[in-house]
């Protein structure tokens, strides 16, 4: 990994860190954490702004067995410690998954990011990452 992608995570976590607290719904069971996902990916807001996913969605695993697995994406699919069932969380792994650049955290992914924040958390949420992110040189 190199420096620079190594910042970028590092800025990225920061900003998550300084907003997300404020605003983050912890889903207490699998079904809400499956319904707040179903209705994501079935929006038209992700149909009409990502048609690759929406035609071809992730799947969602929830990690019973493993409690200190790690949070993750790849190409289809998203797993999600139980520590990290949240719509926050949620919409930060989805935003990978949108994103077709190469950057890890790179500037699609934060737009990307932004605009799921502020269609599925709140605008609210979306404007205190968006500050977040201004302060530490992300925007």
């Amino acid at each position: 990994m190199s420096l620079a992608t190594e910042t970028d995570d590092v800025t990225c976590y920061t900003a998550e860190s300084m907003v997300a607290r404020l605003w983050t719904t912890y889903f207490k069971t699998d079904e809400q954490t499956r319904e707040f996902w179903d209705q994501m990916i079935a929006s038209r807001f992700v149909k009409c702004r990502w048609p690759r996913v929406y035609r071809r969605p992730p799947k969602l695993k929830i990690m019973h067995a493993m409690p200190y697995s790690k949070t993750f994406c790849a190409t289809n699919r998203i797993e999600l410690a139980l520590f990290s069932c949240t719509d926050w969380d949620i919409c930060h792994e989805f935003a990978h998954i949108c994103d077709t650049s190469k950057a890890h955290h790179g500037p699609m992914f934060f737009d990307i990011q932004l605009q799921l924040v502020g269609r599925f958390i709140s605008p609210e949420a979306k404007r205190s990452l968006r500050y977040a992110y201004l302060a530490l040189g992300v925007l």
